[in-house]
């Protein structure tokens, strides 16, 4: 992975990706992005999900 890619997953994953990770389907985790309920961060103006909270919400679903 290039250093811009590995630096842009250091900060998170969309929302589709992380949906893709943990099955969770991606409509769902956008209503608990903007509920809150999940965590996101905002990177170059994308929100994203930390690589942290994809490895909660898989330890969760799992």
């Amino acid at each position: 992975m290039s250093d811009a890619k590995e630096s842009e997953r250091r900060s998170g994953v969309s929302i589709r990706d992380a949906a893709k990770e943990t099955g969770i389907p991606e409509k769902r985790l956008r209503r608990a992005a903007k509920n809150r309920e999940v965590k996101t961060v905002e990177f170059g103006g994308v929100e994203k999900i930390p690589i942290s909270e994809v490895e909660r919400l898989k330890r969760l679903y799992a």
